[in-house]
């Protein structure tokens, strides 16, 4: 979730000749209940957005916290929706919230992440120019991104900036780009004699492919080198859900008298806002069978700061992985994956108790 608009403008020609989609709330708006909003639909060539949201009597709704949703609409082959809310409070001061939501996406990718470039913005029906933000993130379908402060609602409400006009107010978005993010795959190749400095004695190459299930595949070949060391071995950062990661793992984890692979995912990197934030990840970290797909994988859920980890110390056991049955192994190599859904900072709740005076 992002912060507000910086308050700069841009001109914008000729909006109202070139109307794509437009959408209606008005007439009969309560703020609580849907069935009670009247809506209509045009389309109309706009070179300059996918989509256009009027909010009609505005005023009806001054009083709601109630989060409002569009209909779906299509760009760059997906469906997405817009959703705002009348009032959101932040410091003592009441702004207005926008949010996209990633609503549909092919079959084919509904587990991949998507990067999207979009550019939201809040028109002057005046002057002919708008308050917009530009904004890059990544998100999973059903998910959104949008800004609880978009616009504090004095400015809204200030007639000079000719965002609200006769009880009504537009908002639009155009949606620039969005692509599933392909898999990062990674080789970490051991060599035939194995040496005591595993990260000289190593080497790794990475490529690029489009994979609906995970955000990363790590391939460890020359496994024989390295089963029965105790070092840690370290990939390379791979981002996923505006992070940055990489994985850990120990070939040999001994634990109560067994011997287990340690699997290990490394909260490397979060945007700066953030940095001293706890994060709810919730992922799955997995061992692929390399024949039958049946693989090892352990579901997770848990809270981190940035810098930290958190260590799967029995995620398989040695038997188990070498087992030929399980296809863990084969020819001496092995691949990790790993599919991370959620990774949200956590927002403290602030509340007051103030006490009647005596």
């Amino acid at each position: 979730m992002g912060n507000g608009i910086s308050g700069e403008t841009a001109d914008h020609k000729e909006e109202t000749n070139f109307l794509l989609q437009q959408e209606h709330m008005g007439n009969e708006i309560s703020g609580e209940k849907y069935n009670r909003v009247t809506r209509s639909s045009m389309l109309m060539a706009n070179p300059f957005y996918n989509f256009l949201w009027t909010i009609e009597c505005f005023s009806r709704l001054s009083n709601s916290t109630f989060v409002h949703e569009s209909r779906a609409f299509n760009a760059q082959n997906c469906k997405w929706k817009l959703e705002f809310c009348r009032k959101n409070n932040l410091d003592g001061v009441d702004f207005l919230g926008l949010y996209l939501v990633l609503n549909e996406v092919h079959p084919y990718f509904a587990h991949c992440q998507y990067f999207v470039m979009c550019q939201l913005s809040l028109l002057n029906q005046r002057t002919g120019k708008y308050a917009s933000v530009l904004v890059d993130y990544e998100a999973m379908p059903g998910h959104s991104f949008g800004f609880y402060n978009l616009i504090s609602l004095r400015d809204f409400y200030d007639e000079k900036n000719g965002y609200l006009v006769n009880d009504k107010c537009v908002f639009a978005v155009n949606i620039f780009k969005a692509s599933p993010i392909r898999t990062i795959c990674e080789t970490l190749r051991a060599p035939r004699a194995y040496r005591r400095i595993c990260v000289a004695g190593t080497k790794q190459s990475t490529t690029l492919r489009t994979n609906p299930y995970y955000n990363f595949l790590w391939t460890i070949e020359c496994f024989s080198s390295l089963s029965n060391k105790t070092d840690v071995h370290k990939s390379g950062k791979f981002s996923a859900l505006n992070c940055k990661w990489n994985l850990e793992f120990c070939p040999k984890n001994s634990v109560d008298g067994e011997d287990y692979i340690a699997l290990k995912l490394v909260l490397n990197e979060v945007p700066s806002h953030f940095a001293q934030c706890q994060y709810n990840v919730v992922c799955q970290l997995s061992l692929l069978n390399q024949r039958t797909g049946k693989n090892n994988s352990s579901s997770v859920d848990y809270e981190i700061a940035p810098g930290c980890s958190y260590c799967l110390n029995k995620f398989i056991s040695l038997r188990d992985f070498h087992n030929k049955k399980n296809d863990y192994l084969v020819n001496d190599k092995c691949v990790f994956g790993v599919n991370i859904s959620e990774a949200s900072p956590i927002i403290t709740i602030c509340e007051t108790l103030k006490a009647p005076e005596a």
